[in-house]
């Protein structure tokens, strides 16, 4: 049933973005090859090939060069493809939300979709984030560490996902694991340049990186930090970056309880605690990238009692966060009001402040 309704997404969002002709973001990737093999800037704005800035890492541009050869409706559909079942193939290999997989696969859905829609790799990476704990559970830290890697050198901020994985067991072969793998991907680009010209593409990399996070991106973005200028016409009442080093220190500061560390449960609220942040706090977070919160989100709820003040706010994320996207609502109310306002960080940030009380709650008595 699941790998039917992912099939029929594919297919319907296939067929939508070559009726639409709005397949903006596969543009930028595919065009990407063309200027690298062209020794051109990939971080310039080319307004003759498609609209926004290629922000991805350099040996992105070699990952995506097969869907970039093919015809560009042939090379979009093997795209979405590849991306959708991938993503039902990692999340039918997850063992950590026992029971209630198919709940929970249903649930993020609509946030698959959103982010295919987008055509983009958050969909996967969310999974990713997931299998690479699960691989470290199952003694398999040079998997886990490739995993870290890979989605450092697609996305870059999954890979906060190591955060986790270095409070468990066999963590130097996964620190060494996500070492040597992180070198192969990052010379991957000498393929088709030279070592001086990639040292240069990263250069140039790193500088566009640095200039993403003005105002003027940060207020276009869904999140806490695109609040500090939405809600306050542009005047936040404190620095992005301050509020992002709140967030941070919150997130990280419950590993001071060293002796949970070992607990399943401690580790699956970090785990989601994790999820949530990156896209909470991140100035260029949008709608497509809320798949890896929403998922997050399941993860704290799988892993702590179910009550009543719970099963309200996962209604909330699913009325307010997974549906807000959607026809459900009338689009001027979404122009009006859930985009300007970015109401769809609300619920994430309800549930990833009623997470930290809950791993404060626990008890040594939980560790096994």
């Amino acid at each position: 049933m699941l790998l039917l309704l992912t099939v029929i997404a594919i297919a319907v969002i296939v067929v939508q973005k070559i009726t639409l002709h709005s397949a903006n973001n596969f543009f930028i990737f595919k065009a990407s090859l063309g200027h690298l093999l062209a020794h051109q800037n990939l971080y310039l704005y080319y307004a003759n090939e498609y609209e926004d800035l290629f922000l991805y890492n350099p040996t992105f541009v070699v990952l995506f060069a097969p869907f970039a050869l093919l015809p560009s409706q042939l090379g979009m559909m093997a795209w979405l493809t590849t991306v959708g079942l991938g993503y039902y193939y990692a999340f039918t290999q997850l063992t950590l939300f026992k029971h209630r997989a198919i709940a929970v696969f249903l649930f993020c859905f609509i946030e698959m979709i959103t982010s295919l829609q987008g055509l983009q790799l958050n969909a996967l990476n969310a999974v990713l984030m997931l299998l690479a704990y699960q691989y470290m559970k199952d003694k398999k830290p040079y998997l886990a560490g490739f995993i870290t890697a890979f989605v450092f050198f697609v996305k870059v901020y999954p890979a906060a996902i190591g955060i986790v994985l270095l409070l468990m067991p066999l963590r130097n072969k996964y620190l060494l694991s996500c070492i040597v793998s992180s070198i192969l991907f990052a010379v991957l680009p000498l393929v088709f340049i030279s070592f001086t010209d990639l040292i240069l593409v990263y250069q140039q990399w790193f500088e566009v990186l640095t200039h993403d996070t003005g105002a003027d991106n940060a207020s276009q973005g869904i999140s806490l930090v695109a609040i500090l200028y939405k809600w306050f016409n542009n005047s936040p009442p404190i620095a992005p970056a301050i509020l992002q080093l709140v967030g941070l220190t919150v997130t990280l500061f419950p590993l001071i309880k060293v002796k949970q560390w070992a607990s399943n449960q401690f580790q699956l609220l970090v785990l989601a605690s994790v999820m949530m942040f990156i896209i909470l706090f991140n100035h260029a977070a949008e709608s497509p990238t809320y798949i890896i919160a929403v998922m997050g989100v399941c993860v704290w709820y799988c892993a702590i009692e179910t009550t009543i003040v719970n099963k309200l706010l996962m209604l909330l994320v699913f009325l307010f966060c997974v549906l807000l996207p959607t026809d459900v609502y009338p689009k001027a109310w979404r122009v009006a009001y859930f985009v300007p306002y970015s109401i769809k960080t609300i619920p994430i940030l309800l549930v990833w402040l009623k997470l930290q009380l809950d791993i404060f709650s626990l008890k040594p008595s939980n560790v096994n």
